[in-house]
């Protein structure tokens, strides 16, 4: 059998640890079934259904009172359409006036590989809802270091927000927006520094409560972990505040969406929730006010390896959290 199924009340982590916040939280992970060969999970944007993935199989997560299991379903048919992402590339899907976005035209002009090969993209394309297909393409300095675009909302303008990485000078958070009939550039991050240094956005939000929409990215997730707040300043993101020892990101892996943002302390600031740089550890990051700290670590017994999701499990009124493990263990924080 290719998992189990355990009882919702089994916990797999140690008690909450005392940090700010903590007690008011009162998480409690259980790992609701255990995956062979776990390489992802991801919710469905329309029905909210949970789904397990391995290499060649998918599973549907389902609730009956207390427990959880797992029930195999067909793996999902492609239905991008005429979109021509690059390999392992993945459709962006909004609710405004860009209907899909995705990078194309894939190119070995910067061989990295840190996720999973030396394909980039030179291309951003977006799909409108009136049917338009818009594109930008790089110049030959630079490649979109990236698997999925993130449309935001930033500050009531509908933007896409991806990675461009300077041959020169490594990764940058790069923005765009649609202009009439083109695609034009908001601003971009300074490069890190460094060439095959890379970072990877968590997405934007108003992360320190002064009512404007920030940009909020790992940079060098492989490395020291720096979870970065970027400011807009023109043409420009600036670093507004920054922590370290955070990870969202392992080399080789496709795996990029392992952080969500949610106000878990009811403050009406959002948070971040991500693992730390060893992976060991779900931890809850707060920038509100004028300095940041951790409201929580919840230590795991594997290293959190796939996307971490937010999906009503139970029908209460706060979504649940659900992660996977490289253990197999499928985990759920019931809130």
């Amino acid at each position: 059998m290719p998992f189990r199924d355990v009882a919702i009340g089994l916990a797999v982590a140690t008690a909450l640890a005392p940090l700010a916040h903590a007690g008011e939280l009162n998480w409690e992970p259980q790992t609701v079934a255990t995956v062979s060969g776990l390489v992802d999970i991801r919710r469905d944007r329309d029905t909210g259904i949970v789904f397990a993935h391995t290499e060649d199989e998918r599973f549907k997560l389902v609730r009956a009172g207390e427990m959880f299991s797992l029930e195999p379903v067909a793996k999902n048919k492609w239905t991008g359409g005429n979109a021509d992402p690059i390999p392992d590339g993945r459709i962006a899907y909004g609710a405004g006036a860009i209907a899909q976005a995705w990078l194309s035209e894939p190119t070995l002009l910067y061989r990295h590989g840190v996720l999973g090969d030396n394909v980039e993209a030179e291309m951003l394309r977006v799909r409108l809802k009136d049917g338009r297909v818009l594109s930008h393409k790089l110049p030959n300095d630079s490649v979109f270091e990236d698997l999925e675009p993130r449309i935001i909302d930033l500050n009531g303008e509908e933007a896409i927000l991806v990675v461009r990485s300077y041959l020169s000078a490594g990764a940058s958070i790069a923005l765009y927006r649609v202009a009439g009939n083109k695609l034009e550039s908001i601003g971009e991050s300074d490069p890190i520094g460094l060439s095959y240094r890379w970072l990877n956005p968590v997405g934007a939000a108003d992360f320190d409560g002064d009512g404007i929409t920030e940009i909020a990215a790992v940079v060098t997730p492989h490395l020291s972990g720096i979870l970065t707040i970027y400011q807009r300043d023109g043409e420009r993101f600036v670093r507004d505040s920054a922590r370290g020892g955070y990870s969202t990101h392992f080399i080789g892996s496709t795996i990029l969406a392992m952080s969500i943002i949610e106000d878990v302390d009811g403050d009406g600031v959002p948070d971040i929730i991500l693992p730390t740089l060893d992976r060991d550890n779900l931890a809850v990051v707060s920038f509100a006010g004028t300095s940041s700290r951790e409201l929580l670590t919840l230590p795991q017994p594997s290293k959190i390896v796939t996307s971490i999701v937010l999906a009503d499990l139970d029908g209460a009124a706060f979504p649940d959290i659900a992660f996977g493990l490289e253990d197999g263990s499928l985990v759920v924080i019931r809130r």
